[in-house]
């Protein structure tokens, strides 16, 4: 009786904990998934708001460019551009006219905070919230109410882009839009001012927007948030399509916390619930405990059994992780169903792709792991266990079979002709290539794990050789080779002649010459395994080496469009060399033929010597050029980038500045050189040698004086 109540009592107790862990979990995941879709709402909600604010962004911008382009169609802003020192009193009277055209067109938009316009004749400012300024000084002072220095200033009014943008610092911005004139050059630059929070206008009381540039530097924002403070904020992100600014949204994290009360009620009903449904099923479950005395024991004898082909099984472990290195000691309790007999040889099987189709479930979708074991340990019993005692091990993704030998000579060859039965037996019912490799005949279980090895390295060597492991049985013995020579002076020349080949991007003969190595530097002696393996993959890195090396940055990229290094390091075997070798030589003769096929242009020459002898012509540019060849302008300019890798002005720029640092290393005069280079004044020369060169024809006078001293 006091048994009874004893196990009543513990039944009561388990089953209260696991109801009671059961529900909670059940609960606790409720409540966690109520704040995931709160938070999920959230980010649909803020997803939403996004979309509003990036669309008033984008339309604020494209009406500020119209703005732009409206200012710039006005016929009183050619006239003033054209100007060149001061002004007389009716260009004064047009000066302010513009400006005050500027305030109205802002005013009546009410977009931008301020309107500029920089004419770069007379080197002047025009704004619509501020008075005229001229000259250097007077545009320094400009520079430094936003923190810029003049330089950048001149480099962002001279950018050949049509439509481009500046972040300053404060949090302000500029949209810069050209004008030109009628011969295409630039005569002035409309710029719009923004500050972020005009820009992107109101997100919301508590939300926050960020605009990040392709830059990764400049950061447009609503307002500004502290690192510390990002934490208790959700994070929307959104690409905008013009200028491909990527635009972040902080909106505030908040959970909800009114419904615990709630949540405390339902928990307490669940604990109450859980309580009553304890003790009905420890009743239950206490009544299931009695089972008679018979029952008991035949349970007895089908557990005995489970757990005798369990501890089979778990020797056999034992020995699997003796022969891959997981175990150090030898496990004798794994010999328990070998005989006595000290000689044995070791068998190794492996099996081509075709077993996973014929072994896997075909309504799971899936092999079951023992099935191919089971399967090969059944055909071995009805073969060669019931004569010759042995035990079947899977210690990697191969099979390996131990088996007992009485008589050594006799029954080899016995064994040998089984096992040929064994793998025409795969090959006709699962139509599966088996390849089996016998090993040596051992006298010693200790040696256990150096057979194996010999075994694993003489499948590797039919694996180096083969495309995959070929069907039939193999003898360990039979592979040795009498040729001891490793051919290291046939590879070193067929290598040197390869890296000729290669160099001279002679491909159809480095396949020649790669076909010749395979043929006459590479083993077949089993023994030199591990130094063919070492020039195989030696040969690898002098493919990809050289064609690195060899190639410029197109060709590097479409080399990196071939994956010719993944291919050529998941190769396992000679052929799988010899095979994606080819496809990559035929694909890059290919190439090189396509790539020859495209011809220079005649005139682009002539174009380079007429830009050489005419430097000094202020008026040359694009146009220009053009048409004393008569060709058109966005022809020459896609031909020069195509063929040189830069285009027209840059290489006008170039021919000047290599004169100009030979006159400078003579010490001429910074202004007399600008104008002998073809540059209308000194600013427009040293913004191009600041550009091109790094540093200001100053400098680069001073580092000549260093050199030479």
């Amino acid at each position: 009786m006091k048994t009874g109540k004893s196990l009543t009592f513990r039944s009561i107790l388990i089953s209260y904990l696991v109801l009671c862990l059961a529900m909670l979990t059940v609960t606790i995941i409720g409540y966690s998934s109520s704040i995931f879709y709160v938070q999920k709402e959230i980010r649909n909600s803020a997803a939403l708001r996004m979309r509003e604010v990036v669309g008033k962004i984008e339309n604020n911008i494209r009406l500020s460019y119209q703005l732009c382009d409206t200012l710039a169609v006005s016929g009183g802003l050619d006239d003033i551009a054209l100007i060149e020192g001061n002004f007389s009193p009716q260009q004064i009277l047009d000066s302010m006219k513009l400006k005050n055209t500027m305030s109205e067109l802002n005013v009546q938009n009410n977009l931008c905070q301020n309107l500029h316009i920089y004419f770069l004749k007379s080197d002047s400012i025009l704004s619509s919230n501020s008075q005229r300024r001229e000259g250097k000084e007077d545009i320094s002072f400009f520079c430094r109410q936003y923190g810029i220095t003049a330089q950048d200033f001149y480099c962002w009014m001279t950018e050949e882009n049509q439509k481009s943008y500046q972040v300053l610092s404060d949090n302000q911005i500029w949209f810069f839009r050209p004008v030109n004139d009628t011969q295409n050059s630039r005569i002035a630059v409309i710029f719009a001012e923004y500050s972020g929070s005009r820009l992107i206008g109101d997100p919301g009381a508590e939300n926050c927007i960020y605009i990040e540039t392709p830059e990764k530097e400049n950061v447009i924002y609503s307002r500004k948030l502290e690192e510390n403070q990002k934490n208790g904020y959700i994070k929307v992100e959104k690409q905008m399509s013009m200028f491909q600014w990527n635009c972040d949204m902080y909106v505030p994290n908040t959970l909800f916390y009114g419904e615990l009360r709630r949540f405390a009620m339902i928990l307490t009903a669940e604990l109450l619930m859980l309580i009553s449904v304890a003790v009905i099923g420890s009743w239950y479950f206490s009544k299931k405990t009695y089972v008679p005395v018979g029952n008991l024991i035949s349970d007895n004898k089908k557990l005995s059994k489970k757990v005798k082909r369990k501890e089979e099984t778990r020797e056999c472990r034992e020995l699997e992780k003796y022969l891959t290195g997981v175990v150090k000691n030898f496990p004798y309790a794994s010999l328990n169903k070998l005989s006595d007999q000290e000689k044995y040889i070791m068998i190794q099987f492996a099996f081509d792709g075709n077993g996973d189709a014929v072994f896997r479930d075909q309504e799971k979708k899936e092999k079951p792991e023992e099935l191919e074991h089971f399967v090969l340990e059944n055909i071995l019993k009805e073969q060669i266990f019931e004569k010759y005692p042995g035990i079947l091990l899977q210690p990697e993704k191969d099979f390996v079979a131990v088996v007992n030998l009485s008589e050594p000579e006799h029954d080899e060859k016995e064994i040998r002709s089984l096992l040929k039965t064994v793998e025409q037996f795969y090959s006709r019912t699962f139509h599966i290539s088996a390849c089996i490799m016998i090993g040596e005949c051992q006298s010693d279980y200790k040696k256990m794990k150096e057979a194996y090895h010999l075994l694993e390295e003489s499948m590797q060597y039919l694996e180096f050789w083969s495309t995959s492991a070929p069907a039939g049985v193999y003898v360990y013995g039979e592979m040795m080779d009498a040729d001891e020579d490793s051919h290291s002076s046939v590879y070193m020349t067929g290598s040197r002649r390869l890296l000729n080949c290669l160099e001279s991007e002679d491909f159809e003969g480095a396949y020649r010459e790669l076909n010749q190595i395979y043929q006459s530097a590479f083993s077949r002696n089993q023994k030199e395994l591990r130094i063919n393996r070492y020039r195989m993959y030696g040969l690898i890195g002098t493919l990809i080496t050289t064609l690195d090396i060899s190639a410029n940055e197109e060709d590097k990229a479409y080399y990196q469009s071939l994956n010719y290094e993944e291919r050529l390091f998941r190769i396992q075997s000679i052929h799988e060399l010899l095979s994606e070798s080819r496809a990559i030589f035929e694909a890059i003769i290919q190439y090189r033929q396509n790539k020859s096929a495209e011809r220079e242009p005649e005139w682009m020459e002539e174009m380079q010597e007429y830009i050489q002898g005419h430097y000094q012509d202020c008026n040359m540019n694009v146009t220009s050029l053009a048409q004393e060849f008569g060709i058109s302008v966005p022809h020459v300019s896609r031909s020069f980038k195509n063929f040189r890798d830069y285009g027209v002005l840059e290489y006008i720029h170039k021919v000047r500045l290599e004169h100009a640092k030979d006159m400078l290393k003579n010490d001429v005069r910074i202004k007399n050189i600008a104008l002998d280079v073809g540059y209308t004044d000194a600013q427009a020369f040293t913004r191009a040698f600041k550009r091109y060169e790094g540093i200001t024809p100053s400098q680069y006078k001073e580092l000549i004086s260093k050199n030479e001293a």
